[in-house]
């Protein structure tokens, strides 16, 4: 059975994720413009991944480390998948691949200005921007980027049951 806003088991891409590297990243640059999402600090990220369909960039995904210790945090950013890879699977495996790999101890937290629903379905929820961890202020994207109007939203690993 397929639920409300996923995509049939048929519907799904099957994709290789991995770290992107340098001689990839102009393609990962031009996918999150082609987005509108913004570029500024995506070089500062901790990590880069890249969904690859048959060899090609289908998707991207970034994540921020910022703090220490008890005071760390996780900022997902940059989330884009190419138009023609949509509807498919690729942004979850993106955001599963994320919530796997990252320390699930640190909060992990995006800012969102059309995508709201679709990371509620993903097991983010929606909180006002000041709830979020302080270390995640020194982010380009929430200092100097998105603007305030900008959906804060935090991970709860109890809306799907355990995190990854």
């Amino acid at each position: 059975m397929t639920l409300p806003g996923q995509a049939s088991l048929a519907d799904v891409s099957i994709v290789r994720i991995d770290a992107v590297d340098a001689d990839s990243l102009q393609a990962v640059r031009a996918l999150v413009a082609e987005a509108e999402l913004p570029l500024a600090g995506i070089e500062d990220a901790s990590a880069i991944f890249g969904a690859y369909e048959r060899g090609e960039l289908a998707g991207t995904v970034a994540i921020e480390e910022h703090g220490e210790g008890e005071e760390s945090a996780n900022l997902l950013r940059s989330l884009a998948v190419r138009p023609d890879a949509r509807d498919r699977g690729v942004g979850r495996q993106l955001v599963r691949h994320v919530l796997e790999s990252t320390n699930s101890d640190r909060p992990l937290a995006l800012l969102t200005e059309s995508a709201t629903t679709y990371f509620e379905r993903l097991g983010f929820v929606a909180v006002p921007r000041e709830a979020l961890p302080p270390s995640l202020n020194s982010s380009v994207e929430l200092s100097e980027v998105c603007p305030s109007t900008a959906q804060a939203m935090i991970f709860d690993s109890s809306v799907l049951g355990a995190r990854g």
